[in-house]
């Protein structure tokens, strides 16, 4: 079996018998990480070009990265709700876009643009790494794929600047993110959301029935768990991995981007937070083909594009599922028990909603 081979038994099986798998999976990544960011971290500095934007951000707000590539469908709301949420800085990598993505880009507001040709296979986290060490060290970071959005308890009383003073009080320097797909009960062909700014309203519907929780492998989360599985699952077969740490405190001594979505010397804060994930829109089809085609995910993924393809027909698709919920607020993701809070966070949000009303 080839090192990639041995790597993907490794962390299918990691979650399961951490003690005794966590070992083999960790001496092979470190093996990876020298080449990801010591060998290819050397030149990623020059793979890429600064096209638009200031190649200075003041201040210490926090900062939204992504790499993406091909990204109109979900450019508009993508901008809008991170907008909401209390952003003000975008760093976009472009990697090859062919759909306008890279010019329209180029005309917000906010936002500073890059480009770079590198294969994204075997540079994806070495790219990830060189932009928040480059635009984000000292500063909180929101890195998310251009179809996921990002958002946390008690969103409606804490300002995303309260938010991370409660974090930096308690010492934290990363919050657990779990994904959640969201899908419209309808062919994949009729779901076109170029141009569109509120995508729960077009993808109501999520599952949780067919994700397994795990003890969380990469740190001391608490109650926080491993996520696997959902949706996808339960249509394609795949058990993919729902858990990231998407937003963290770039300081001297966190290692972000190991395991490919996790941290080394995370301090993890004392509740969960969701990425809103919107795959299934007109264009999937169009996706999964270039995935299998092209490999450009590299060789940890390729049998999950071809399982989507496998359906068939995808552009007829119907995402649907006998245990699918209505999206209802984010406290509800709560009491159902996707997302965890603690006592301490809990009261902490109960209190800004008391001031507010005062």
């Amino acid at each position: 079996m080839s090192i990639f081979g041995r790597a993907k038994r490794a962390f299918g099986n990691i979650a399961r018998n951490p003690a005794g798998t966590f070992r083999q999976a960790r001496d092979w990544i470190d093996k990876r990480d020298f080449v990801q960011f010591g060998l290819r971290g050397s030149i990623a500095r020059y793979r890429i070009r600064t096209r638009s934007g200031p190649r200075r951000i003041a201040g210490d707000d926090p900062i939204v990265f992504c790499l993406l590539r091909n990204g109109m469908p979900w450019l508009a709301s993508f901008l809008a709700h991170h907008r909401a949420l209390g952003f003000r800085h975008f760093v976009m990598l472009d990697n090859g876009s062919t759909d306008g993505t890279f010019e329209a880009l180029a005309q917000e507001r906010g936002v500073t643009l890059l480009s770079t040709s590198a294969p994204y296979k075997a540079y994806e986290n070495t790219l990830k790494r060189y932009l928040v060490d480059r635009y984000g060290m000292g500063r909180w970071c929101l890195f998310v794929d251009i179809d996921e959005q990002f958002d946390y308890p008690g969103r409606g009383n804490v300002s995303l600047t309260q938010l991370t003073d409660y974090l930096d009080a308690r010492n934290a320097n990363c919050v657990i993110t779990q994904m959640l797909d969201m899908f419209a009960d309808a062919p994949l062909s009729q779901l076109a959301i170029r141009g569109k700014s509120d995508l729960q309203s077009v993808f109501p519907r999520y599952e949780l029935a067919n994700i397994d929780a795990r003890p969380y492998p990469f740190g001391d989360a608490g109650e926080i768990a491993m996520q696997w599985g959902g949706i996808r699952k339960a249509i394609f077969g795949t058990d993919n991995g729902l858990t990231k740490v998407s937003f963290f405190r770039n300081e001297p001594g966190l290692a972000p981007f190991v395991h490919w979505h996790h941290v080394k010397n995370g301090r993890f804060a004392d509740f969960s937070a969701v990425l809103f994930h919107y795959p299934f829109e007109s264009g999937f089809e169009d996706k999964v083909r270039e995935a299998v085609v092209s490999g450009r995910y590299g060789y940890h993924t390729p049998d999950e594009y071809r399982a989507y393809g496998a359906r068939g027909d995808v552009a007829e698709l119907r995402i649907a599922s006998d245990a699918a919920l209505t999206f209802g607020g984010i406290e509800k993701l709560v009491d159902e028990g996707f997302l965890i809070v603690s006592d301490r966070y809990r009261q902490f949000v109960e209190g800004r909603s008391t001031a507010s009303v005062r």
